[in-house]
């Protein structure tokens, strides 16, 4: 895998774009030591296509997710209420 440092990477960003798309990503080494994995998305396979390329119907995997937030409903409550003031 190709690394840069923080200063290739910002002088030479079409060739690390370009690195990432022919190797499938590229690692870049900050001053300060962190490092950051560039890796491409897949091409879409249209304007309105996912990024995986496969359309999402079945929402199964959020059946039964849903956790009552006391928190939450007052916040709700509260962004609904109009103050006729306002509305004059």
């Amino acid at each position: 895998m190709t690394t840069f440092s923080e200063k290739q990477a910002k002088e030479q960003l079409d060739a690390v774009l370009e690195e990432a798309s022919a190797r499938g990503e590229v690692r870049i080494r900050l001053s300060d030591g962190r490092e950051f994995l560039l890796t491409p998305l897949p091409q879409m396979k249209g304007p309105d296509s996912p990024i995986n390329g496969e359309r999402r119907r079945d929402l199964s995997d959020l059946a039964g997710t849903w956790v009552e937030d006391p928190a939450f409903d007052e916040a709700i409550r509260d962004q609904d209420v109009v103050d006729p003031d306002l509305w004059k």
